[in-house]
């Protein structure tokens, strides 16, 4: 006997590629993409560097980079919803009602990635705050930051040559990185 479906049950989606993927919530997938977004930083500092003279004794207390990339993320989750490496990988970052993040949504998370997430990139603790975020993502599908705050991260199929790009990206942001220092 087959079961009844009422008007009301049907839903109209967005396209089959486009619908959000549940058992793609990957801690690998958020980490490549953050570290796309601090390459392309590294490539904007090193063209930045020509003109301005970052003082170096600051990369030996905290990785600059990280910090600096805290307001280009508000600005581009506000605005945007996503960043150029959660673009690259599908991933978008969403508030209440699936809107994008508000300003203050945003800054209170980028300054959460950066401090519980990624330890300031502090190499010693930052081991131990990547590792508990690696955990916690993997266990509970979600970031404490982002349960904290309401946040929903949508993950979208992702085609092997983004992942392919993303991954480029990093290698040459890191060599960029070892440049500037």
């Amino acid at each position: 006997m087959s079961e009844v479906i009422e008007p009301s049950e049907i839903l109209i989606d967005e396209p089959f590629e486009e619908k959000i993927k549940p058992n793609l919530v990957n801690p690998w997938i958020r980490f490549i993409g953050r570290m796309v977004d601090y390459a392309l930083l590294s490539f904007l500092l090193l063209f930045l560097k020509r003109w301005v003279d970052f003082p170096m004794y600051l990369y030996r207390i905290v990785p600059m980079q990280f910090f600096l990339w805290i307001p280009f993320e508000v600005i581009l989750l506000c605005s945007w919803g996503y960043t150029p490496g959660k673009f690259l990988l599908k991933t978008k970052v969403r508030g209440h009602f699936n809107r994008k993040l508000t300003f203050k949504q945003s800054l209170k998370r980028a300054f959460s990635v950066w401090i519980r997430g990624l330890g300031m990139g502090i190499s010693f603790l930052s081991i131990f705050t990547i590792l508990v975020a690696f955990f916690s993502l993997k266990l509970r599908g979600s970031s404490s930051w982002d349960r904290e705050e309401k946040i929903k991260i949508e993950h979208l199929f992702i085609k092997p040559f983004r992942l392919v790009i993303a991954v480029a990206l990093i290698i040459v942001g890191t060599i960029f990185t070892f440049l500037q220092k």
